[in-house]
């Protein structure tokens, strides 16, 4: 296993390790982190799983700095990682925050690399027993087919009550499962996934009044401002500059 201190550029090309997994753990900032098309935040209260063979994909708008474990896929950590198989976030205990603290302490000056193989394994062991507590591990999984339902379903209007029910949770219960799990609440999910599909509506040409009814928008002027405040330009701004780019 070896971990490296890495930060990101605001887009990285998609792509795949054959021979390792990834763990990314947040130290400063935040990265939007693509596996496999489940999507989702690294950020201080959730670690990121890139399993080996996975395509993925990163993207930050922060100042970052994350460490980044490469565990290669033999061997003794791949029995540990074994227990994290079928995620691609998980959130931080208290425990696995206090060793984040811990590395954000030492991390700024040149650190041993004996000190940094032992807080790899401790980190590595925690996050696998995160894994397997089985109230994290329940929530984990309802949370997971409200993901992959609203990958579906993110085009028509969805409420709240409606994925609370296929979580079978309480709807406020739900909703703070949801946000420990990816970091994010369950409607700004839904229109980050909005928004991506509009980008690529655009860029094939569609006008926004289009994606606005396509997307379920509340009117043109709402897909609009959520356009402008996501990518700080509007739906024609970004039209032109991929016309021009083309």
């Amino acid at each position: 296993m070896h971990g490296e201190l890495r930060t990101y550029d605001l887009n990285e090309t998609e792509h795949r390790h054959d021979s390792f997994h990834q763990i990314i753990i947040p130290l400063e900032g935040r990265l939007q982190l693509d596996v496999e098309g489940r999507e989702g935040e690294v950020c201080d209260s959730t670690t990121g799983v890139v399993p080996c063979g996975a395509r993925h994909s990163f993207s930050s708008r922060d100042e970052n700095s994350f460490v980044v474990l490469d565990v290669p896929a033999s061997g003794e950590e791949n029995d540990l990682l074994s227990r994290l198989q079928g995620y691609a976030f998980l959130p931080a205990n208290d425990e696995l925050r206090a060793l984040q603290n811990y590395a954000r302490s030492k991390l700024h000056r040149t650190v041993d690399r004996k000190w940094m193989e032992q807080w790899e394994r401790l980190y590595l062991t925690s996050l696998c027993e995160v894994s397997c507590t089985d109230d994290t591990g329940s929530s984990i999984r309802r949370i997971g087919k409200v993901i992959d339902y609203i990958e579906n379903n993110y085009t028509r209007v969805l409420r709240n009550r409606e994925l609370a029910e296929i979580a079978n949770l309480s709807e406020a219960a739900f909703y703070n499962a949801f946000r420990k799990v990816t970091g994010q609440t369950p409607q700004q999910r839904i229109v980050e996934l909005k928004l991506q599909r509009a980008r690529n509506m655009l860029a094939r040409g569609h006008r926004s009044s289009e994606i606005s009814a396509a997307l379920n928008f509340a009117d043109q002027s709402a897909f609009g401002r959520a356009f402008k405040k996501a990518f700080n330009e509007t739906p024609g701004q970004f039209s032109k500059r991929n016309t021009k780019a083309e």
